[in-house]
């Protein structure tokens, strides 16, 4: 996964306002790096899906257009053409292989994109029980997690020093 992808960013318009979609406040920093980035490709591959929707309802409604313009152009060259000679004249037209090609590969994005998401969305669960599994070894073998690290042990030892020092001098004010 490129740095790109993580840390990038996406200007949309979305009923009229400018959205700004950074991928960067996704990543968490602090924690397994596998872990750290799961959210941010996940907003990267839904951003891709999005897009490949928006490709593929174009390509469709080119299609439409394209064959309506079609069916109409053949039609005005011959009123009496009946309706399964003006469907076949189109489907026979070489711009209809094209076309259709292009639809195809863009519902073939969809697909990809969408299930690609999924897989993300499957990982960050498998992960999260990964997480949970290691907080649950930790307590149990009495270390503490990485976040606690090297900050909550200090602190635990001065919390040490200072009830040993305190017990030292405990009843003996100024002798």
């Amino acid at each position: 996964m490129s740095e790109h992808r993580v840390a990038g960013k996406t200007e949309l318009a979305v009923m009229g306002e400018s959205v700004t979609l950074d991928r960067a406040q996704l990543v968490i920093g602090d924690i397994d790096q596998e872990m750290d980035s799961v959210a941010a490709q996940m907003s990267y591959f839904g951003e891709l899906w999005a897009q490949a929707e928006q490709e593929d309802i174009a390509a469709d409604a080119h299609y439409r257009a394209w064959r309506a313009a079609k069916g109409e152009e053949l039609l005005q060259a011959n009123e009496k053409l009946a309706e399964w000679k003006v469907a076949q004249a189109i489907e026979s037209s070489p711009k209809f292989a094209t076309i259709k090609d292009r639809l195809a590969l863009g519902r073939r994005n969809v697909i990809a994109l969408r299930a690609h998401y999924e897989a993300f969305r499957t990982k960050a669960s498998i992960l999260q029980s990964k997480g949970a599994m290691k907080r649950a070894e930790f307590e149990a073998t009495g270390m503490s997690t990485r976040r606690e690290g090297r900050a909550g042990a200090l602190e635990a030892a001065r919390g040490d020093r200072t009830e040993i020092v305190r017990a030292t001098f405990k009843g003996k004010r100024g002798e």
